[in-house]
Formats: C-alpha cells, sequence, structure tokens
C-alpha cells in the first residue's frame, strides 16, 4: 500500500463531568468534527512530520521527542509496531486550535486515533473502533499519568453521540433526538483537563453525586426523544455543574460566565463542557434557526454545529 490515510473527530462532553471519575463512571459525549489526520506513505526517508498548532515540525522516526503531541504520537507507533510498519514517513495534522490556543476537543486523543489508524491500515490490520479504543486508552492513560476516565477516546473511536461507562468500559451509541439542535461556543479561554484534576475536588462527594444524578437524567431524556425534557434535562446538569463550581470558582472563569449569558440571552439551554475552566460551552435549543442566530451573534470562535445527522462523525 503506497499511502494510508485516516482521520479523527474531537469530543465533547454532555453530562457527566467530574463523576464519569467514580463507580460506575458514566457521561454522555458526542463527537465532533474533525480534529486530527494522519498519513503513512511510503517512501525511504523515515520522518515524523507534525502540523500543530500553527506550526510545521519535522524529525526522524527514530528520534521523536516524548513531550506533548510528540509522545502520544511515539507511543502509538510502538503499539503498532514501528518496526513491522513498511518503510515510509507519517504525516500528523492537527485542527481544533487557534493562535496555538486549544479549544478543548481532544486533540491528544484525535491525534492518537489518528495514528493508530492510518498505521494500522498501513500493517494491513482491520480497525474496529473497540481494539482502536483499546489502544488508545492505554496510551492515553500512560501518557497522562494515571489520570482521566478514557471517555474522550472512547468517544471519538466509536464516533456519533455515546454513553459510556468507565467501570465498565462499555460504550452504547445515541440516536440523536428529533427537534434538538446544538452548537458549541469556545469561550476564548483554553482549560486543560489535566490540570483540572491536579487541582482536586476534595470534599465534593454531594456535589459529585448530583452530576451523576442529572447525568443519569439526561440519557433517561436522550433515550425518551422528547426536545423539551432533554433541554431541561440539560439545564438541570448545568445546575449541578454550578453547584460545585461554587466551591470550586476556577471552574466558571468569567469568559465562561459571559458565554452562557450570551447563550440564555438568545432563548438558548447552556451547558458547559467537561471539566469547566474554560474550553467550550454548549449551546442547546429546539429551534435551529434560533441555534443559528446564537452562533452568529457570538463575537468570539464557533468551534462548530453540533451534528443532526451523525453520520458526518461516525467512525470508520
Amino acid at each position: 500500500m503506497a499511502e494510508s490515510v485516516a482521520h479523527a473527530s474531537g469530543k465533547l462532553m454532555l453530562a457527566g463531568e467530574y463523576a464519569v471519575l467514580f463507580e460506575p463512571g458514566r457521561c454522555v459525549a458526542v463527537a465532533v468534527g474533525e480534529v486530527a489526520s494522519a498519513r503513512w506513505s511510503a517512501g525511504p526517508t523515515p520522518t515524523l512530520t507534525l502540523d500543530a498548532y500553527d506550526t510545521v515540525r519535522s524529525w526522524p522516526l527514530s528520534a521523536i521527542p516524548s513531550d506533548q503531541l510528540m509522545g502520544f504520537i511515539g507511543a502509538a507507533l510502538a503499539a503498532v509496531g514501528h518496526g513491522r510498519l513498511p518503510p515510509g514517513a507519517l504525516h500528523v495534522r492537527v485542527n481544533g486550535q487557534l493562535g496555538g490556543r486549544k479549544f478543548g476537543l481532544g486533540s491528544s486523543a484525535a491525534t492518537t486515533i489518528a495514528v493508530l489508524r492510518a498505521t494500522l491500515i498501513a500493517r494491513g490490520k482491520a480497525t474496529p473502533p473497540a481494539q482502536i479504543m483499546a489502544l488508545a486508552h492505554k496510551i492515553h492513560h500512560a501518557q497522562q499519568g494515571g489520570r482521566g476516565s478514557g471517555y474522550d477516546v472512547a468517544t471519538i473511536a466509536h464516533g456519533g453521540c455515546v454513553a459510556y461507562e468507565r467501570a465498565s468500559a462499555t460504550v452504547h451509541q445515541l440516536p440523536w433526538p428529533d427537534g434538538v439542535f446544538g452548537a458549541a461556543l469556545y469561550t476564548g479561554t483554553p482549560s486543560s483537563t489535566v490540570a483540572a484534576l491536579r487541582r482536586g475536588i476534595d470534599g465534593a462527594t454531594l456535589g459529585i453525586a448530583a452530576i451523576a444524578a442529572a447525568s443519569d437524567g439526561l440519557l433517561a431524556a436522550w433515550h425518551g426523544g422528547v426536545a423539551s425534557q432533554i433541554l431541561a434535562a440539560l439545564a438541570t446538569c448545568e445546575a449541578a455543574f454550578d453547584t460545585l463550581a461554587a466551591d470550586h470558582p476556577w471552574m466558571a472563569p468569567k469568559s465562561l460566565q459571559l458565554t452562557r449569558t450570551h447563550i440564555r440571552r438568545h432563548g438558548g439551554v447552556a451547558r458547559t463542557s467537561g471539566a469547566g475552566g474554560g474550553d467550550c460551552v454548549l449551546a442547546w435549543t429546539d429551534d435551529r434557526d434560533r441555534r443559528d442566530a446564537i452562533v452568529a451573534a457570538w463575537p468570539d470562535v464557533c468551534v462548530a454545529r453540533l451534528p443532526e445527522d451523525l453520520a458526518a462523525v461516525e467512525a470508520p
């Protein structure tokens, strides 16, 4: 095979933040857009070229640095068996950033999965989502020092909208409900999930329980498929997040609060995605035109409209 190309979406958590770290560890998430792509090209010069964060750099495959994204790429190559790949070069492109700032779409997980897919294809191997998820989770867990739930690699590996349970490492794909429209608005403030976990949420037992209950409520409403009930459940999830953030004010910086105010002022339901601290806030509504008006009026970067047709983000 002269060339193998693979792509990977990003991810956004809809519900279950922090609670996903505790038993049974459930959350709801969605794959969005294309955050990373990888291309393995046959040739005599074994190099890695990384196009990410407004910079293009290259290294010999035998001397890939171990920091930041390069560490994930190197670990993915090792997992696939670099020595068993045909001679060639790897080119990786990462989107989901502006001026070097990440949006919080899971660029490291997407990069890992894109590299795994491309190199497994180059080896002539099948790449079922469960296998990709298992390999990527092992890599991601190690590179992040044992932190994290694995929901990001699970969501990106399977695509679409998913219910994930960490304790059993199970993924159930969910249909997109009729009459529910969403968009992700970037707050302008980057946030690190690893840094958030290092801060700790000691003494937050009641807050975590409220988030877990709200997440389960959203999943039940999602299965029910009634738009008004789904929007109400999303609002309940945000109220549970606010209860936790009241004791951890770094979770809701001014940029995040302003984004939520914008969404609500235009008639939408605001839902902080993930650990808070910045990155994205999701705007939800039961009217497509209202969703588009929220996006059009937002003065910063709109990351993505959440897909009513999930075919665009389904795993291959």
